[in-house]
């Protein structure tokens, strides 16, 4: 499936420039006037097409792939799950609790990381919400998911079930807005959040078992390039909608909440985007995707860093960089950072598991049991 590979490396590569076109602050250049961030905006943008749904989209669809392929209890599939996914996530959440003392000693915000360090509560908030970085809520969530994973079976079965998306989605919108609403207590509206997300999510999870479903039954050469013009219709619909967003943000420095319009627009991109891909899966695509693809994982997890050295530098130096060249070199760097950590750490057998390629060392199998002299390995013994 060369095209998922296509998919998962072009979602990496989207997700670094979505966190490359804000400021040190994590802001649209607020300080500045509407033509410096025009173009970082635009890009914004266009980076819409990747995001964490999308990369909930393609992970979930493997699950399904495998589960067809090699059906499992649901004990074990949790199980690998979680080896997968929440052990590197507890050593990057971690790391990157820490790693912010980095940046803050730069900018001088040292003491209230420190403070923020030494509260319990922000603590739980890291390893339940993935808090201490931004990128990190990916990975609980993609868990919480998973454990949902047999109500999505009913949508392989019956494929039009992925429609369940739409509505779910209106109910986030509603439920969240009214959370925000109605709960001042941060802590406790943090994990309300999270829950509703959650929960309204799994309409993601239907959607990529519907597809699985619909792949997996096969479409004639004609059928699947006509799926793949309505796919593209939607995207196209869907960056229509963002526009208006896009143009407010422009003008007025700051992130704001999305109308409804762009709200769907955002949250239906990923499903676009991936049945474009995967309407595509006749073409020839080039084997290198495949290699790059096992990295995407990685590359998620760290390019943050990368991101951050630059920032750092920036202050450091004094240097005066206009935000479109700060964009481009911050992706630039993010991708070939990411890309070359994640590689090294791959051929570092003792630490290829913090980016899922690797056995966790703690964790090791148990050798399978060897058969007695003058059997082949794997026939029973004779009782």
């Amino acid at each position: 499936m060369t095209w998922l590979d296509a998919n998962r490396v072009s979602a990496a590569i989207g997700v670094i420039l979505i966190h490359a076109t804000s400021d040190v602050d994590g802001q649209p250049y607020t300080n500045l006037q509407p033509a410096q961030r025009a173009v970082p905006m635009v890009f914004r943008w266009l980076s819409e097409y990747s995001s964490a749904e999308l990369f909930l989209v393609f992970s979930l669809f493997l699950l399904a792939f495998k589960l067809d392929r090699a059906p499992t209890s649901y004990g074990k599939t949790v199980s690998s799950q979680a080896e997968r996914l929440l052990i590197p996530f507890a050593a990057w959440a971690v790391f990157y609790a820490f790693f912010r003392l980095f940046k803050a000693s730069v900018f001088g915000y040292v003491p209230g990381v420190m403070h923020e360090l030494s509260q319990w509560q922000n603590w739980v908030g890291y390893f339940l919400l993935g808090s201490s970085q931004y990128h990190l809520h990916f990975m609980p969530t993609l868990f919480a998911l998973v454990l949902m994973y047999p109500l999505f079976i009913a949508a392989y079965r019956f494929p039009v079930t992925g429609l369940a998306l739409v509505p779910l989605l209106f109910i986030l919108d509603q439920v969240q807005g009214y959370v925000w609403g109605h709960f001042q207590e941060p802590m406790l509206r943090d994990y309300l959040l999270r829950i509703i997300k959650i929960i309204t999510y799994g309409g993601y999870g239907l959607a990529a078992f519907s597809l699985f479903g619909v792949f997996k039954k096969g479409m004639s050469d004609t059928d699947w390039r006509l799926t793949g013009r309505l796919a593209v219709a939607g995207i196209v619909i869907s960056f229509m909608s963002l526009l208006t967003n896009t143009y407010d943000v422009i003008q007025t420095g700051q992130w704001g909440v999305r109308n409804a319009a762009a709200n769907y627009g955002h949250f239906l991109m990923p499903v676009f985007i991936f049945v474009a891909f995967m309407s595509t899966q006749n073409m020839k695509w080039s084997p290198q995707f495949s290699v790059l693809a096992k990295f995407t994982y990685g590359v998620y997890l760290t390019h943050p860093i990368f991101l951050d050295l630059w920032d750092a530098w920036v202050k450091v130096s004094g240097s005066v960089i206009d935000p479109t060249t700060q964009m481009f070199a911050k992706w630039i760097i993010g991708i070939a950072g990411g890309f070359g950590l994640t590689f090294l750490l791959s051929r570092t057998p003792p630490l290829a598991w913090l980016v899922g390629l690797g056995q966790t060392p703690f964790l090791k199998k148990a050798p399978a049991p060897r058969a007695p002299a003058g059997q082949s390995a794997g026939k029973p013994v004779a009782a």
